[in-house]
């Protein structure tokens, strides 16, 4: 059975990946949103099937776009939780050796 899944976009993100782990028939299709609003919306207005939205982040903590979104604007569950281990990686090109 086909399902629409929403995600903070662009494709590639951590969001995206936490998708993939929770959604994974191959007949999912995967959609990405420039926003946390225009996720919960595209749920809310039955043009998406389910959405996967940071709630907490290591930076700043509760998102509150994602919890003021869900408490004031839409009327959604919470389906699950999943917390991801993140590992972030600096890399650059130079032409000169590193020490």
């Amino acid at each position: 059975m086909e399902r629409r899944i929403a995600f903070l976009g662009p494709r590639g993100t951590n969001t995206e990946e936490a998708a993939r782990f929770l959604f994974t028939s191959e007949e999912d299709i995967f959609c990405p949103y420039s926003t946390i609003p225009d996720c919960l919306d595209a749920v809310a207005e039955k043009q998406i099937d389910f959405a996967v939205v940071p709630l907490e982040n290591s930076i700043e903590g509760s998102v509150t776009l994602t919890l003021d979104w869900l408490i004031h604007k839409v009327s959604l569950p919470f389906l699950a939780e999943l917390a991801i281990p993140i590992s972030q990686h600096l890399v650059v090109a130079t032409k000169d050796p590193l020490p």
